[in-house]
């Protein structure tokens, strides 16, 4: 039996040294509904990775139909893909998701809760990797017809003394103290599984990889303005495809603009700090220290500049997708 932590950007600025010699995996919160990166995500996984901890995945879901589920599954590896990754790619829908899925009037019943969990599963087994569900008791009782998700190891949360099912990995706690994390709540976990039994990656897909783009006004709003700007004639689509990435323009330190704009609050939503200035269109010293960042993170020359693998980096593209 192997224990571990999940955390995000909730846990603060992790000391990952203090960290590793108290666990034996991490669990990490890739991001939340439609791309939403978590904040601390990248640093996690870079110093998981650095450290040699073995990591899991979870992407908390805001999906009330299984075309979002399914998008999600899309975010989570974009978000994953250029790094190590040894524990399967978990779906989080809680309470949160429902009470969102009610303010857009969905209402969720079982039989969509499961087929959301299969759209997002079957998407991330479809990009080569292996897919799990998080759950609870009240879920697997009253919102999953949990006899259709067996295929898929279950991450399950029971807050008591001993688990009452079987599981990959137990959440038995929320209020643990790990040294390194200076919160008072920490979720714990047990796993059941060698982590040498798990094969995170099923069947390498890279030609699944290669038609993941990002989605959405992001992209839509870089397209518009490539298209004012540069004359680029993109279909505005919301698609980062090839013909959008040969578009992009190098952007150098110093420029002032709304395609710097875009690029810091794409930077923003990956995760990285701008704090003071934010998205504030002016490429100072803040945003080159954040790209710098980036391109550490995608083993890119640390020039501060917005060039072609940049770009790829920015919006979650393999280097070697085109």
């Amino acid at each position: 039996m192997l224990k571990g932590i999940d955390v995000s950007e909730h846990q603060g600025t992790i000391d990952w040294n203090q960290v590793k010699g108290n666990i034996d995996f991490a669990i990490l919160r890739a991001g939340y509904g439609n791309n939403n990166i978590d904040k601390q995500f990248i640093r996690n996984i870079c110093e998981c990775n650095r450290l040699g901890i073995p990591v899991g995945i979870y992407w908390f879901s805001y999906a009330y139909n299984c075309d979002m589920a399914r998008n999600e599954a899309n975010f989570a590896i974009q978000a994953i893909k250029n790094y190590k990754i040894d524990l399967p790619i978990f779906f989080d829908f809680e309470y949160d998701s429902v009470n969102y899925a009610n303010k857009c009037r969905v209402a969720v019943n079982q039989r969509l809760a499961t087929d959301m969990v299969k759209a997002f599963c079957k998407r991330i087994k479809e990009l080569g990797y292996k897919p799990g569900n998080y759950s609870n008791q009240d879920f697997i009782l009253n919102k999953f017809y949990n006899n259709e998700l067996t295929q898929y190891p279950l991450w399950y949360a029971y807050y008591n003394q001993n688990k009452n099912r079987d599981c990959m990995i137990w959440q038995y706690s929320e209020n643990g103290r790990v040294p390194g994390i200076n919160t008072d709540s920490v979720d714990m976990n047990y796993c059941y599984t060698d982590l040498g039994e798990i094969k995170p990656v099923v069947n390498f897909n890279a030609k699944a990889l290669w038609e993941i783009s990002i989605q959405g006004d992001e992209v839509k709003a870089l397209q518009e303005e490539l298209n004012r700007q540069c004359g680029a004639n993109l279909k505005v689509d919301g698609l980062f495809g090839e013909d959008t990435l040969n578009a992009c323009i190098t952007i150098y330190p110093g420029a002032k603009g709304n395609i710097t704009r875009l690029i810091q609050q794409r930077l923003i939503n990956r995760g990285y700090n701008l704090n003071p200035y934010g998205a504030d269109g002016d490429f100072g010293d803040t945003t080159v220290k954040a790209v710098k960042r980036l391109q550490d993170c995608f083993n890119l020359i640390q020039d501060g500049i917005i060039g072609k693998n940049t770009w790829k980096a920015l919006y979650g593209l393999n280097q070697g997708s085109f």
